[in-house]
């Protein structure tokens, strides 16, 4: 599977603090951080501890993903959506929360489905873009 990483947001996310510490613009990208990702991504992809799933019919997440075109407000939402379940379930621990934008050839399944591994604190899911192969991964 190719990669192709467009952009990627880092928020920190840590119930302690009041609110989470979230990103204005995009990581500047050397090329050790873009094979971080890569390897990332095509590992979560690869995986057989993988989970696959797929957003509802109604879902107003997916529905959310597909209609906002700001990818950086995007990934400050999600992130607030996540530090609110910090909140309430003390159980998960502080992290950071790298909210992806990529492509992937070949594509994703043709199920519909899309993977979703879990190490540690650190989550990684992927949903489908309303418009051809290209993803979020958050």
């Amino acid at each position: 599977m190719e990669v192709k990483i467009n952009q990627v947001v880092l928020h920190l996310l840590d119930p302690g603090a009041s609110e989470p510490v979230l990103s204005d613009r995009a990581m500047d990208m050397d090329a050790d951080l873009y094979e971080y990702y890569t390897a990332t991504l095509e590992r979560a992809f690869a995986s057989d501890e993988v989970k696959n799933c797929r957003f509802l019919p109604d879902s107003a997440f997916a529905a959310e993903m597909a209609q906002n075109q700001d990818f950086i407000d995007l990934s400050r939402r999600i992130a607030g959506v996540i530090f609110e379940q910090m909140l309430q379930y003390q159980a998960i621990p502080a992290g950071d929360l790298a909210v992806v934008d990529f492509t992937a050839d070949p594509p994703h399944r043709a199920d519909g489905q899309w993977p979703v591994q879990q190490h540690g604190a650190a989550a990684h899911a992927a949903a489908r873009h309303a418009q051809g192969r290209r993803s979020r991964a958050y």
